[in-house]
């Protein structure tokens, strides 16, 4: 597809020759498909992989188990197979194929996205030339959120009495005491995932839904970015983290402050959890208050100074940001027509009460 508006050759410009509002709405259309699309590929090679090991693993392991114990009737075998398949999830090698389902899907979500979309590549969001003085305060107003969002959480789990997702899965992204497993969890937390989330959820997504309204784009990607992360618990802290990078993204003009803002925030709740786990509640709790009155006095002077997004002046992709005529600026409803949309939110929303249920659930 070619861009809604060409700055090198606006004789070519849909927009400039006034374009038809049929095909505006379609370009629109497609374009706001392509970025909930492109959330359906991380899913499904997401789920191919780590449900693909985890039914390789499992059947290898109620084999082994049948045939070291074959006085086992059929209920104690599922229960120890069970049992089995959650203490390989936690190795080093579960890990890995849980964070390589996950690395795979990122990556595979943004190659096919941009192809498929084709109106802009990838080293269209990594602008060289952004707009540095956003990028200190950005990286430290990001501590604001972390307390606020202990908080709402520590409301919702006295309320719910859950954390979200069951312990036993919540335990399988802590630390260990064996320093390979460590190694893998600190890298891909605190380093991998933070680029690939920013490459498809600011670099492509963020994009492809700002042709008609940047504002609109960072609320949108935020939200799916919540939505991603599939825990109830965590949509309060993700959706303010995801508005966040999404302003910083648009109004630096490039992806590289957010990912850079993206890794202090996990390195900081690295961080944060081991001050917990060691510290204590005093520790954490000394913590938190002076991160949060450092992180609100940075977040306020940083949107303070930089303030509101301008569709005329803001973006990563200068070509694709045109404004469009008033009768074609209808996005929630060219977004909610979109199927790949409703299949993304439907299946988040279930696959997060599936988690709440069963985190909820009687130990058995």
């Amino acid at each position: 597809m070619d861009a809604l508006y060409d700055v090198n050759n606006p004789e070519n410009s849909t927009v400039s020759a006034g374009p038809d509002p049929v095909l505006v709405r379609k370009r629109v259309k497609r374009s706001y498909g392509s970025a909930t699309s492109a959330m359906l590929i991380q899913l499904a090679v997401t789920l191919a992989v780590t449900l693909g090991y985890s039914f390789i693993n499992g059947a290898a392991l109620a084999v082994k188990l049948k045939a070291e114990h074959p006085e086992f009737d059929q209920m104690q075998l599922t229960a120890e197979a069970t049992k089995a398949a959650q203490e390989a999830g936690s190795s080093f090698t579960g890990i890995l194929f849980t964070f390589g389902g996950a690395f795979l899907g990122l990556l595979a979500a943004v190659l096919i996205g941009h192809k498929s979309l084709g109106a802009f590549s990838i080293k269209d969001s990594f602008n060289k030339d952004f707009r540095v003085k956003l990028l200190p305060l950005g990286l430290f107003s990001i501590m604001a959120i972390q307390p606020v969002a202990i908080v709402i959480n520590a409301l919702l789990v006295a309320v719910t009495g859950s954390t979200g997702m069951p312990e036993e899965l919540a335990q399988s992204f802590e630390l260990t005491d064996d320093i390979a497993t460590n190694i893998l969890i600190l890298s891909y937390v605190c380093v991998i995932a933070p680029i690939m989330e920013e490459l498809l959820y600011r670099g492509f997504i963020l994009n492809a839904l700002s042709p008609v309204d940047r504002k609109f784009a960072v609320i949108v990607s935020a939200c799916l970015f919540s939505l991603m992360h599939g825990n109830f618990m965590q949509f309060p802290n993700t959706l303010l983290v995801g508005l966040l990078l999404g302003y910083t993204a648009v109004r630096s003009g490039s992806i590289i402050p957010s990912i850079l803002t993206h890794i202090v925030l996990n390195v900081t709740a690295m961080v944060m959890s081991l001050v917990g786990e060691k510290g204590g509640e005093t520790a954490m709790g000394i913590f938190l208050i002076c991160e949060f009155v450092l992180g609100l006095v940075f977040i306020i002077t940083y949107l303070k100074k930089n303030g509101k997004i301008n569709n005329e002046t803001d973006g990563m992709v200068t070509g694709y940001r045109a404004p469009l005529p008033a009768e074609s600026a209808n996005t929630v409803k060219l977004l909610f027509s979109c199927p790949s949309f409703w299949i993304v939110v439907v299946y988040y929303l279930f696959n997060a009460v599936v988690l709440l249920v069963a985190s909820m659930a009687p130990a058995a």
